[in-house]
């Protein structure tokens, strides 16, 4: 039974709107009215990165009256290879503030209302309240799955995406959606039908450590943006109830049912914070340095750099060691004698028995080499650099 259209008909479309949107007229489904459905539709994207970037621009380009963007980052550098929305010009402004004035450029004829917050227990219900349709681009567990649990206490649809490395996901949550023809609401399924439990926050590697293919976040974003108009105007079929996966290396796609759980109830918010947190590792608790002290007697420690080598392009401190964490790791884990590899390893690259200083990005990674050293062997003298090497670059 195919959904009924999401929102009602805008009144009239100006002379100017007519012209603009003139293509989706004459297309089966959409149309006149559906144009004007979109005109009438307020959608809320959470994240204006790789995802939000390309889905925002077409939603805009498409005709939506109201988009609404949370995120609390700042464009960087980094961030260009993937998120089209942002440019040089935008760099170290909030991700909010550049959508809003690109999506302008496009399209002036779409509101745009703006959130530089990050989404929490705090201020998500009021906020999500306020759209009809919910597009989830966020990168991270904790907001994913409390925006999928706000979205069921509010009965919200909620398009969902996830992208890692060259492969992707994409579904239609909605806990109890409206269908054609009938005023009753049916069950639907939410990302808890398909992940009941909340995973550990760093069961994944971030984009920064493994990767991801710029392009498909454009390829994804925009099934996303075209799900979300199939839905404002009841174009079938919708993802609901369905796990749409695509692999780029490939092109192969599979599509998976989801069972929804006939004995579900919206999980109390209480309850998904304690989830979330649970999840998320707390912060290693081990011995650091910052580069300050560091400078003060430079000739009793070495850096180790334990990022990837791509990574290293960015930049690095000169005359030091290399090593990536990874390689660090194996021979701590998956070795006979691991501390006696480890210690030939570091004698390597330590100069007249300086104490090591591993650095990463962040200050995660050497973190956690360093917890494992110790955790190893108690007495060894190692440091973690603070904040890591993107907060005290190479100027």
């Amino acid at each position: 039974m195919p959904l009924a259209p999401l929102t009602t008909p805008k009144k009239q479309l100006s002379t100017q709107e007519q012209l603009r949107y003139g293509r989706h007229f004459t297309l089966p489904g959409i149309g006149e009215e559906g144009q004007r459905r979109l005109a009438n539709a307020k959608v809320l994207s959470i994240g204006a990165g790789g995802l939000g970037s390309p889905l925002l621009l077409y939603l805009s380009a498409a005709g939506v009256g109201t988009l609404g963007i949370i995120d609390h980052d700042t464009v960087e550098y980094s961030n260009l290879q993937r998120q089209i929305i942002h440019n040089n010009n935008t760099i170290n402004t909030p991700k909010t503030h550049s959508a809003q004035q690109r999506i302008h450029e496009l399209n002036p004829h779409t509101n745009v209302h703006t959130y530089h917050e990050k989404l929490n227990a705090d201020n998500a219900e009021n906020i999500i309240k306020n759209y009809d349709l919910i597009i989830d681009g966020s990168d991270n567990f904790a907001t994913k799955y409390l925006t999928n649990d706000i979205c069921e206490h509010l009965n919200k649809p909620l398009i969902w995406g996830s992208i890692s490395q060259y492969t992707a996901q994409i579904s239609l949550f909605w806990a109890h959606p409206k269908h054609l023809n009938t005023t009753q609401h049916t069950q639907g399924t939410t990302l808890r039908d398909l992940y009941p439990q909340i995973p550990a926050a760093d069961s994944i590697p971030t984009c920064a450590q493994s990767g991801v293919l710029g392009s498909l976040c454009g390829t994804i974003g925009s099934i996303m943006a075209t799900e979300a108009i199939k839905l404002i105007t009841g174009v079938p079929e919708p993802l609901l109830g369905k796990l749409w996966m695509y692999d780029s290396r490939t092109h192969t796609t599979k599509t998976l049912n989801i069972t929804p759980d006939p004995h579900r109830t919206p999980t109390p918010l209480t309850e998904t914070l304690q989830q979330i947190q649970q999840s998320t590792p707390q912060p290693l608790n081990v011995p650091e340095i910052t580069l300050h002290e560091i400078n003060q007697h430079p000739e009793h420690y070495t850096l180790i750099d334990v990022r990837e080598h791509h990574e290293r392009n960015n930049g690095h401190y000169q005359d030091h060691a290399h090593i990536p964490h990874q390689e660090l790791l194996t021979l701590i884990n998956n070795t006979p004698n691991p501390l006696e590899n480890i210690n030939n390893t570091l004698t390597k690259h330590l100069k007249n028995k300086t104490t090591p200083v591993f650095y990463c990005a962040s200050g995660k990674r050497s973190a956690l080499i360093v917890h494992t050293l110790k955790k190893q062997q108690p007495h060894i003298t190692a440091l973690s650099l603070t904040g890591g090497f993107n907060q005290t670059p190479i100027k």
